[in-house]
């Protein structure tokens, strides 16, 4: 067992400004993470300035400080250049490490530098093992988890990848998954993926049930999270393998940076000196009472829904007082539950949101009648005065709880921490000593925090002492002088040949020439490796326009119903996005009679011990996997590996031409006669040998069987993409036998454990497959084509070509991205690897916050809350009257959609000019004949037979609640 070192264990704090930098480090931080003015997730902080860098390292290294840059937003196309200037700058600066979320800018900085260190953001939604492995080729110094990860996951991921990981700790919970919130960009152009997160979750909302609305009292904030403390565990988070504990704040004030750093601090080194008794009820309060909406450990003990969300207020609150039991004339009398003094805040709620509170501040304490000095305790009955004019007591009723909204006494005590001109820490020097008469009196001065050593000498030569010589003492006396300084004298070591001497103020010297060459050692910044790289050098500039009729259809269906009437359609592929993957094989059986490809969706999020979900979707055998996340595609470039060794060792042994065993001949562009393997995978050491091979598949099969468009007006065999259009062959290959239907075997029948209706039992069963993750018993003749989604946040041409690279054979956009941001970034990204959204209502908040379970159960997870999400059909009611749907996947995660439906129909015509060659469109709710006329409406566009706006004046005319442009033009 590994021993856990002190050292190894990081605490990180937020800076938005100078004030909280000061009093990050003055409170015992060994690292801040902070924001230059633009590329940052809090845009809407003070940060700093890019010029400011410089002094900013040299001030955190000046106390043994880190610093990480936070570069935690997508970067669109257009801001490339700028992404370099300040990479680079950072690197010049000493900038410790940047916080990266988006991957085309991994893919950017390794261009530039290999040695620079990033850490994954939490905005990478890294929650698995898995998706810590599709980092590593990137050489990524660490990962921040997604807050929804348990301690228990926690130390899986650890122990199975071998990588520091930071946590957070404290602060305020999205209840979205991070990086997987697009509520604000659907709302209002400020999307939480540039930093300008409009906290749509923080608003009231009414809870619709099968369309009636369910009346919740005061609990009206039902997506608004408690505050995250886990003060309290911090041993079990240093013994879970959590080596960063990230505070949350950057927008915060200096006090509540200098009040959560210290107490943390202080935990953590209670621990490590074996004195932990947990946080007192007092630092607790204090806690509180800088910045609390409640406090909760989040998802840190395992989910319990019913404790997340408190639902009746969405601001910080401060310290619960007690309730009002009597309303005099001048004020309150209330058992008091926490101390109050006079100068505090409060405020009184009465438990209805859509009103006013009152509060202001505490004018004066009765007890007894008696005025009160000094501070009135816990469990008294007290008399609270407001201030004159500050609260109307005819809107205070018995009953209304207090609460202390602001402690002035407490904040000026954080504030002395670091207003103030003495160094904020000291660090230790050893001081060696020598000397013999006739020679210079030697000393060298150890920093030993630092590991740096300097040498300085007398100018004068050491004489014989006539009467007092020099000893320890003195020497001790005078070199310990360092008060001012960032040093304290720690030990010395002296060595003197006889009584010797020297003037006092060469000792003086000594020191102060001493301490400037180690104060010029301490801000040093490291020195990164840095090459000269073309931002451009893979920007793919061989594409063609796509000509009406040249284009593809693809839709994505939510219900049995509506892939019935799909395969009806002309479609080229159905992607199936059920709730349930019990749900599957019927869907599967119904594409496969109608001859369409169909693709399987995986869920948003992959956590550790979830991988027996996706074998299973392996084991339906689908022609294309719709990839939601990394660790889900981890998974499957794995099992892509494994089936590529499996396959070329049949063909081996079986022999040229053989089937291998297989019982129908399959058109894949898999010819056992010329079954080449080419390397194209950047996968590295994280796969099974070379994970990046690609099989070559060069057999495309035609919507008709017959060579013309995939979207032919008579629906004819199956569709694929890019079948009759050599300029943008997307390489959808699709298995068919001679009938012109799916080789695959009948999946109507239930399949091994497809019956499992909750994800929760694939955590529970979760095993390695004996034989790797495929088996052996029934290699498939191909691999389902691997197609990302927009959840993996693709905003420029490197994010393209970087999953590219990894294996992906077609993305999906970021939906973060308006028309010019799009049109900018298919002018430098492959777009036959392109696959577009056309047509949706978009997902906004993604959550393991699930409010079926929260408030229409008694339940706090998916093992006790009876599944209310099988009988019931919730949306939230926003106050504009707009109910938007959530849906629940096979994880128990919610899904908010947006109740408008999107569309970028008009847009259609500059895409295919731009050479993008698929187009997906998207259902939710729609009725069968609604998903007909929607796909007849954008095929017969992409024949050139009507225009984008006729599409999207049919859609507004037909639509009760019309259609939007949604982010395209924000």
């Amino acid at each position: 067992m590994t021993t856990i070192r002190r050292e190894d264990i990081e605490l990180l704090a937020p800076a938005g400004d100078w004030d909280c930098m000061r009093a990050a480090v003055a409170n015992g931080a060994d690292a801040i993470f902070f924001g230059v003015e633009k590329f940052n997730a809090r845009a809407r902080a003070n940060n700093f300035r890019m010029d400011e860098l410089p002094e900013i390292m040299s001030f955190l290294h000046s106390y043994g400080v880190k610093g990480f840059l936070t570069f935690n937003i997508l970067v669109f196309e257009d801001e490339l250049r700028d992404a370099k200037e300040l990479i680079e700058t950072c690197m010049d600066a000493g900038v410790d490490a940047v916080i990266v979320q988006d991957l085309g800018l991994v893919k950017m900085i390794r261009e530039i530098s290999p040695d620079f260190p990033i850490h994954g953001s939490t905005q990478m939604t890294i929650t698995s093992p898995e998706a810590v492995e599709f980092t590593k080729p990137f050489d990524m110094e660490r990962v921040v988890l997604g807050r929804e990860n348990n301690l228990k996951q926690i130390r899986k991921i650890g122990e199975q990848v071998k990588l520091p990981m930071e946590v957070f700790v404290h602060g305020a919970i999205c209840v979205s998954y991070s990086g997987q919130c697009l509520t604000s960009e659907m709302w209002g152009g400020r999307s939480a993926n540039r930093g300008e997160c409009a906290q749509a979750c923080r608003l009231p909302y009414d809870m619709m049930v099968d369309g009636e609305h369910k009346p919740m009292g005061d609990v009206t904030y039902l997506l608004s999270p408690k505050d995250l403390a886990a003060i309290d565990i911090v041993p079990e988070l240093i013994e879970a393998g959590v080596t960063s504990f990230k505070i949350e704040g950057r927008m915060k004030q200096p006090e509540y940076v200098a009040n959560v750093v210290s107490k943390y601090r202080k935990a953590i080194d209670d621990y490590f000196d074996g004195q932990w008794a947990g946080p007192s009820k007092e630092e607790v309060r204090e806690l509180e009472q800088s910045f609390s909406r409640g406090f909760t450990h989040g998802f840190l003990k395992g989910t319990n829904n019913k404790q997340l969300v408190d639902g009746t207020f969405p601001k910080s609150r401060g310290v619960y007082v007690g309730r009002v039991e009597q309303v005099l004339r001048d004020g309150v009398v209330c058992k008091i539950e926490a101390p109050l003094k006079r100068g505090d805040g409060i405020g009184f709620d009465a438990g209805d949101p859509t009103q006013k509170e009152e509060g202001g501040r505490i004018y004066d304490l009765r007890r007894k009648g008696v005025k009160l000095e000094g501070e009135a305790q816990e469990g008294w009955i007290i008399d609270i005065i407001p201030g004159r004019n500050d609260v109307n007591l005819r809107r205070v009723k018995v009953g209304d709880r207090i609460w202390k909204t602001s402690d002035p006494a407490l904040d000026k005590r954080m504030r002395a921490t670091f207003e103030t001109e003495k160094p904020y820490r000291v660090f230790p020097v050893h001081v060696k000593a020598e000397g013999r008469v006739g020679e210079p009196l030697r000393t060298w001065w150890t920093d030993v925090q630092k590991g740096s050593v300097v040498q300085v000498d007398s100018e004068l030569l050491l004489e014989e002492a006539k009467k007092r010589p020099m000893d320890e003492a003195l020497l001790e006396e005078q070199f310990g002088r360092l008060g001012g300084t960032v040093y304290q004298l720690e030990k010395l070591d002296v060595s003197l040949e006889g009584d010797l001497i020297v003037p006092m103020r060469e000792l003086n010297a000594i020191r102060r020439q001493a301490v400037e060459q180690l104060a010029g050692e301490r801000p040093k910044p490291p020195v990164y490796t840095k090459h000269e790289a073309d931002l451009f050098a893979d920007a793919y500039t061989n594409r063609k326009a796509i000509p009406y009729g040249g284009g593809q259809l693809t839709a994505l269906c939510r219900s049995l119903e509506q892939v019935k009437a799909a395969v009806k359609t002309p479609v080229a592929m159905i992607y199936v996005d059920f709730e349930f993957i019990k749900q599957f094989p019927e869907a599967i059986g119904v594409c496969r009679e109608a001859g369409k490809p169909v693709a399987l969706v995986t869920p948003r999020i992959h956590m550790p011990l979830e991988n027996g979900y996706h074998r299973n979707i392996l084991k339906l055998k689908p022609d294309a996997v719709l990839v939601r996340n990394t660790g889900a595609l981890n998974f499957y470039l794995q099992a892509k590996a494994e089936w590529e060794q499996q396959r070329a060792a049949m063909s081996m042994g079986a022999g040229k031409g053989e089937a291998s065993g297989q019982g129908s001949k399959a058109v894949t562009g898999l010819d056992d006669s010329t079954s080449t393997v080419e390397a194209g995978n950047a996968r590295g050491s994280t796969m099974a040998q070379e994970a990046g091979n690609d099989i070559n598949a060069s057999t495309p099969i035609s919507a008709d069987n017959g060579g013309s468009n995939g979207l032919a007006a008579s629906d004819k065999g199956t569709g694929s993409r890019g079948a009759s259009n050599t300029s943008a062959e997307h390489n959808l290959h699709v298995r068919v036998n001679d009938e012109g239907h799916n080789a695959s075997k009948d999946h109507s029948d239930p399949i091994d454990g497809i019956a499992t209706t909750s994800i929760g039992a694939w955590r529970e069963q979760e095993h390695e497959a004996s034989g790797g993750i495929l088996g052996t018993n029934d290699v498939p003749d191909a691999f389902p084509l691997l197609i990302g989604d927009f959840s993996l946040n693709v905003a420029n041409h490197k994010a393209v070509e970087l999953f590219v690279e990894a294996g992906l054979d077609s993305i999906t956009p970021s939906y973060d991205l308006n028309i010019q941001q799009m049109v900018d970034m298919l002018g430098y990204a492959d777009t036959s690897k392109l696959e577009i959204v056309i047509h949706q209502h978009l997902p906004m908040f993604h959550t393991e916050h699930c409010v079926y379970c929260t408030f229409l159960s008694e339940g706090t997870d998916y093992t006790n809350c009876g599944r209310p999400c099988e009988e019931h059909r919730v949306s939230l009611r926003d106050r504009i009257g707009m109910s938007h749907p959530v849906r629940v996947d096979e994880g128990c995660r919610n899904t908010v959609y947006n109740a408008i439906e999107q569309s970028g129909a008009e847009y259609l015509k500059h895409f295919l000019d731009l050479g993008v060659g698929s187009y997906r469109v998207e259902f939710l709710e729609e009725t069968s004949e609604q998903v007909q006329e929607v796909i007849d409406l954008y095929a017969r566009a992409l024949r050139g037979e009507i225009s984008g706006t006729q599409v999207w004046r049919q859609l507004k005319a037909t639509n009760q609640l019309g259609v939007t442009r949604g982010q395209l033009v924000k």
